[in-house]
């Protein structure tokens, strides 16, 4: 799921944990944050503009990293 406009999350009330991915508008990738436990919060940092979020172990480990491009395509 993407949120955007989104620089932080929380996860209060969730049952399970989220992997993050967090992009700035141009969609390149500013953080990735893995195993995001329930009833936590994460800061996207100062150039993030969205979050991908997906369950945690969905996306593998070396998939996505910092830098990276991202492009969005409908299926």
């Amino acid at each position: 799921m993407l949120l955007a406009p989104c620089r932080s999350i929380h996860t209060w009330c969730m049952q399970f944990s989220l992997d993050l991915i967090f992009v700035s508008s141009d969609l390149h990738v500013t953080r990735v944050v893995r195993d995001v436990r329930p009833f936590r919060a994460v800061l996207g940092g100062r150039d993030a503009w969205g979050v991908i979020e997906v369950e945690h172990g969905w996306l593998h480990e070396a998939a996505v990293r910092a830098g990276d491009r991202l492009i969005l395509q409908d299926s």
